[in-house]
């Protein structure tokens, strides 16, 4: 089975469009009854945008790609002197899920409130995901590179506050 969208692989979220594609036939009804009883279809606007960025996927992405790799190595850059910080890299896409390397006796809620209310800057902590609080989520295709920076920055203050 494959799951993909424009959210992620074309970093374009406002356009809720994917797919998902397998050979199981069983496994593809139920999905179709699940989506049927979500929505009977897409926006119509969304399709034709969609269709549009895929008619032009490869001049898109040529363009896209050189860009979100170099946002991507910012992350990395700051990664690499961020003790508190380490993560898998991915290897595409506009999102990673660092992981804060702190003590037990950290205050995860009052860091993510603190990033938030003093700062300005929001992450997707890992509860979210089902995974412990010490990750978080952080896109990278949206921002401007200061915007990037300037939030990656505010991460640094305040785990240190």
């Amino acid at each position: 089975m494959s799951v993909s969208s424009l959210s992620k692989a074309f970093g374009i979220p406002g356009i809720r469009i994917g797919w998902l594609i397998t050979s199981d036939a069983e496994l593809q009804e139920r999905f179709l009854a699940a989506k049927e009883q979500i929505g009977i279809c897409g926006s119509v606007i969304d399709e034709g945008i969609a269709r549009g960025m895929l008619g032009r996927r490869d001049a898109f992405l040529g363009a896209l790609l050189p860009e979100m790799a170099k946002r991507r190595d910012i992350v990395q850059d700051w990664i690499d002197r961020e003790p508190l910080v380490d993560w898998v890299r991915p290897q595409g896409g506009v999102v990673g899920f660092p992981r804060l390397n702190v003590s037990p006796d950290f205050d995860l809620d009052r860091f993510y409130v603190n990033l938030l209310e003093n700062h300005g800057t929001y992450v997707g902590p890992g509860h979210w995901f089902d995974m412990p609080k010490r990750f978080f989520r952080v896109g990278f295709g949206w921002p401007k590179e200061a915007e990037l920076q300037g939030g990656l920055d505010a991460i640094t203050a305040a785990l240190r506050q």
